[in-house]
């Protein structure tokens, strides 16, 4: 009974090194995931925010444009000093929300790619743990295996 239970210590051994080490594998690998998939996500959405920004700029041009027309149509003087002040306000309103639109666009895109690499940086520190959970489970199943061992009569010199 003895040699059975130093052959299953050391098999124990062997199993659960070999389980750690494959699991710290996996977790490390799927830490690559987050970060690839948020810079995607990030990229998309600069992608986004640049084409909402340009058909924004341009709908404000034409916006800025029939406003003058109309002006002139109305038989205001077009470099009228209330009217250049209606349209410069009218422009700088549209600078102003179209610099939010490009500041909000980055800066969500800055967090999705934070957000992602902080996912891969915690599943990287899970394959660090794994890793050193196993190298202290090795230890102790070897201090089990060698106690088996013992007990079976292992390192006892015949007589």
């Amino acid at each position: 009974m003895g040699n059975v239970t130093a052959l299953m210590s050391i098999l124990g051994l062997v199993q659960g090194a070999r389980a750690s080490t494959e699991a710290a594998d996996n977790q490390r690998r799927a830490a690559i995931a987050p970060e690839e998939i948020a810079s995607t996500n990030a990229i998309a959405l600069e992608a986004e925010t640049a084409e909402k920004s340009r058909r924004m700029e341009k709908s404000q041009r034409e916006q800025t444009s029939s406003a003058r027309a109309k002006a002139a149509a109305s038989g205001t003087k077009a470099n009228s000093g209330s009217m250049n002040d209606v349209i410069d306000e009218m422009s700088s309103e549209y600078s102003r929300q179209l610099s939010w639109l490009k500041t909000s666009g980055k800066s969500q895109a800055d967090i999705i790619r934070k957000g992602g690499k902080i996912a891969a940086d915690l599943g990287r520190s899970g394959a660090k743990a794994t890793e050193a959970k196993g190298v202290a489970n090795f230890f102790s199943d070897t201090g089990t295996a060698v106690t088996q061992t013992g007990k079976a009569g292992w390192w006892v010199k015949p007589k």
